[in-house]
């Protein structure tokens, strides 16, 4: 993917999986009109999901900019089934982009704002699941997410009080999934 962003020349950049169907001739438009309705664009993509204490959009079809990546990085490589789309979008956040899906533009009762559909169909993860070493790779990546982008930080002060401490310590690892 990464030698695709350097061969890329254009101002926008969209990553579409191999996997997808493209039912109309208007989906970059699409992917355009919910951009320019987006503050400080980020990544924007047909849904949005919750991960690792951030929002992403899965890259089977999403829209950044040259500016986005100059700014923060092209997809890091040390995921090797997954997850760089998540990486790639907390990196945008945290650098003040917004991310955002195409759910995003319904009001409180559900209805569509503006109307956006997207003619994209994934047909999920077929191509990567017949990697044998899927499994592996896919929990390589995960907890590589885990790492970089832990939900809880646990901190203990301590006074002196080393036993207390010690005490402390095991109950925490025998009562939490490390």
């Amino acid at each position: 993917t990464n030698a695709g962003i350097d061969a890329a020349r254009g101002e926008y950049i969209i990553f579409l999986n191999n996997d997808c169907e493209v039912l109309s001739p208007y989906w970059i438009s699409l992917l355009q009109q919910l951009w320019d309705m987006t503050p400080n664009a980020g990544v924007v993509g047909p849904s949005i999901e919750d991960a690792y204490n951030g929002q992403f959009c899965a890259f089977y079809c999403a829209m950044t900019s040259r500016a986005v990546i100059d700014r923060i990085g092209k997809l890091d490589e040390a995921f090797e089934s997954g997850g760089e789309d998540i990486d790639f979008c907390r990196r945008a956040q945290r650098a003040g982009f917004q991310i955002r899906g195409g759910e995003s533009v319904y009001d409180e009762h559900g209805e569509r704002k503006y109307g956006i559909h997207f003619p994209v169909i994934h047909q999920g993860e077929t191509t990567v699941m017949e990697d044998p070493q899927f499994e592996v790779k896919r929990e390589r990546s995960h907890a590589l997410l885990r790492e970089r982008y832990p939900r809880f930080s646990l901190i203990i002060p301590t006074y002196n009080h080393l036993d207390l401490l010690k005490r402390c310590l095991t109950s925490v690892i025998a009562h939490t999934d490390l």
